[in-house]
């Protein structure tokens, strides 16, 4: 399923609570992500806090998601 930057935009995520491996493959972007990540924060503000563009943002969030490092919360 593609998305679209409308799609995620509104989206709020926070870290999630599961016990994690050790050692974990992050990138930059990644770590920049999982910092800004709070469960109130817009993707759109995390972006921009970031200096993300809305693609590369897309990208990360993608990734964390699939390691299940965060998980979607809700809308604003």
């Amino acid at each position: 399923m593609r998305t679209t930057s409308k799609s995620f935009s509104g989206v709020v995520f926070e870290s999630s609570k599961r016990n994690h491996p050790g050692y974990l493959p992050i990138d930059n972007n990644m770590r920049k992500v999982l910092r800004q990540i709070d469960g109130h924060r817009s993707l759109a503000s995390v972006a921009f806090v970031t200096g993300l563009t809305m693609t590369e943002m897309q990208e990360t969030i993608r990734a964390l998601v699939e390691m299940k490092l965060i998980a979607p919360i809700g809308r604003l």
